[in-house]
């Protein structure tokens, strides 16, 4: 089985929306004292999909790293995970002056690979595809 990742153009980690922040590759470190946003999921398509997850893979993360809304956004086992609805403008990570995190891999599925990913302890895969 291959998922392919229906973004056509390259995918960047992070679109950075009020984050003060320093980035240094991949790793993204806060700054200021209020708790900066980083949305991780508007970029990975054209169009927002209004079905399936969205994922993200998570490393090197230290303390002070939350999401922004538990209900949509869930931290575990290394991944951030949440639905992909037209809410996700407002959703993502919050980061704390000194917490930092590494997201070396985004990605979208559908609800029906969503359930294969699930089963297979997957969460994300690279940009173009992931063979299992």
């Amino acid at each position: 089985m291959r998922l392919v990742n229906p973004n056509t153009r390259a995918t960047k980690p992070l679109i950075h929306i009020r984050f003060e922040g320093r980035t240094d590759g991949l790793t993204y470190t806060g700054t200021a004292d209020d708790p900066q946003l980083l949305r991780v999921w508007g970029n990975i398509l054209p169009v927002a999909p209004t079905t399936g997850m969205y994922s993200a893979i998570l490393t090197d993360m230290s303390s002070g790293v939350t999401p922004t809304n538990e209900t949509k956004v869930t931290i575990a086992d290394g991944a951030a995970t949440m639905p992909a609805t037209n809410g996700w403008w407002g959703d993502g990570l919050l980061l704390a002056k000194g917490a930092h995190v590494t997201i070396p891999c985004i990605g979208w599925f559908s609800d029906e690979d969503w359930q294969v990913m699930q089963a297979l302890h997957v969460a994300c895969f690279a940009k173009d595809t992931a063979a299992y």
